[in-house]
C-alpha cells in the first residue's frame, strides 16, 4: 500500500504480530502456527510475508489482507 509500512513480530505463542510502522500501533493478531513462530520474513516491496513454525510449516501471508494465502509451501524436514 503506498505510503504505509508494516512490522512484523511473532514468538512462542504462535501469534503473527502487524503492527503499523508509522504510529507504532498493533494492527492485526494472526493465528500463525500450533506452536513457538521460529522465523518470519518480508518480500522487498511488502506485498508478502513467509512464517515458518515449530509445527514445521512455512506459510505464505498476504499482511494487507491479514490473511494466509493458499500456497503449496506447507510442510519442511
Amino acid at each position: 500500500m503506498q505510503g504505509s509500512a508494516i512490522v512484523l513480530s511473532g514468538g512462542e505463542d504462535s501469534g503473527m504480530r502487524l503492527w503499523d510502522a508509522r504510529t507504532e500501533l498493533p494492527k492485526a493478531t494472526l493465528k500463525a502456527h500450533k506452536g513457538a513462530l521460529n522465523a518470519a520474513v518480508v518480500n522487498n516491496d511488502g506485498t508478502y510475508c513467509m512464517t515458518a513454525g515449530d509445527d514445521r510449516r512455512v506459510l505464505l501471508w498476504n499482511p494487507w489482507r491479514e490473511v494466509e494465502v493458499p500456497t503449496p509451501i506447507k510442510s519442511y524436514e
